[in-house]
């Protein structure tokens, strides 16, 4: 872990995330992850590879370290529901983000990392807001400006652990982030690697477990 004035440190930790179409060699998708374990699991965002998802045949996933390195990565799961990824690095480096085990404090000061539009490392300090109210799934309402290509990047506290994953923004200084505890829940869910072959079947169930949840809310 970083300390507060170390947190440039950090930079080295978090990956752009690229989706190549193979025949042609474009880039389809950009955003952001970062590694959590030293067997290499990465996170990032669902919607960053999705174009992966429904067409594995045709594409891949990369990744870019802040020193310029490449390679690809594998996909080893997805949440659909609240947008996130697990992926895989072979051969990775033994240094990696921790997770936080504690939410922080209203107000506290917290820092997004990511690679917004392709121009390079980037963070962006903001406070912690506790969780948005009247939304379906839990999200963290996060005074910074986020922006596309931050997507999948982590938001840490003062001490560089992680206590979201970023997610979207609303402009005006009003983003959202992913609580942790949905990374821990989803890294507990993978058992085996998913196979491509069931990546759609896999989306609907997700989808249908949850509306048959929400609607058994409503009704209740």
């Amino acid at each position: 872990t970083a300390s507060e004035t170390d947190l440039s440190a950090l930079y080295d930790l978090v990956y752009q995330i690229v989706v190549i179409e193979t025949e042609t060699k474009n880039k389809t998708a950009l955003g952001s992850g970062f590694q959590i374990s030293a067997d290499g699991l990465v996170i990032t965002n669902y919607h960053v590879i999705s174009n992966y998802i429904f067409e594995p045949d045709h594409h891949a996933i990369e990744y870019v370290q802040y020193d310029g390195e490449k390679g690809e990565l594998s996909l080893v799961y997805f949440d659909v529901i609240n947008d996130l990824a697990v992926l895989q690095r072979d051969e990775p480096p033994s240094e990696h983000l921790s997770l936080a085990t504690d939410v922080p404090s209203l107000g506290e000061r917290i820092y997004a990392l990511g690679n917004p539009r392709d121009v390079g490392m980037l963070m962006v300090s903001g406070a912690y807001n506790g969780l948005a109210d009247y939304s379906y799934t839990n999200q963290i309402l996060f005074s910074g400006s986020l922006n596309p290509g931050m997507s999948g990047g982590p938001s840490v506290n003062k001490a560089g652990q992680v206590v979201g994953v970023n997610v979207a923004t609303a402009g005006s200084q009003l983003s959202f982030l992913v609580p942790v505890s949905k990374v821990y829940e989803l890294i507990e869910n993978v058992t085996e690697p998913l196979q491509s072959e069931g990546y759609t079947a896999h989306i609907s169930s997700q989808v249908k477990h949850f509306q048959d949840d929400y609607f058994s809310q409503l009704l209740a």
